[in-house]
């Protein structure tokens, strides 16, 4: 049944975003062209250069840092340690003394600041309006 109400939500987000955004295309190149990248393949049967776009380069490193520091998270923090505990296993975390509300506000906090950390990390990726 949750599966069902989660479809539901999920389509009527994304009827408000394209009622408030448009459904036309955007940009994500806001001010002017970024650089672009040719990396030679280093054996010698490659027909053609890896070709990476400095957007790309940027989003790479950042993904990685994300990775890692989410990695330390729930590997070293205590509260880290309690969300895998409550992943596991909810009624034996709860039993053990762990605030499962907490946890689930938690995560869900967690889940809604990446995408927010990588639009701060990430300018040059805001979407702008459609041209």
């Amino acid at each position: 049944m949750l599966v069902i109400g989660s479809l539901g939500v999920t389509l009527i987000l994304q009827g408000l975003i394209r009622l408030f955004a448009g459904t036309g295309g955007q940009s994500l190149y806001v001010d002017d062209r970024k650089e672009i990248f040719r990396l030679a393949l280093p054996f010698e049967g490659a027909r053609a250069p890896i070709v990476v776009t400095e957007p790309q380069i940027y989003l790479f490193v950042i993904t990685i840092v994300a990775v890692v520091a989410l990695h330390l998270f729930l590997n070293r923090s205590r509260l880290g340690k309690a969300m895998r505990a409550m992943s596991d296993n909810p009624e034996l975390a709860q039993a053990s003394g762990i605030n499962t509300n907490t946890i689930v506000a938690v995560t869900w906090v967690i889940a809604g600041l990446w995408p927010l950390l990588l639009e701060h990390c990430s300018p040059s990726m805001s979407p702008s309006s459609p041209t």
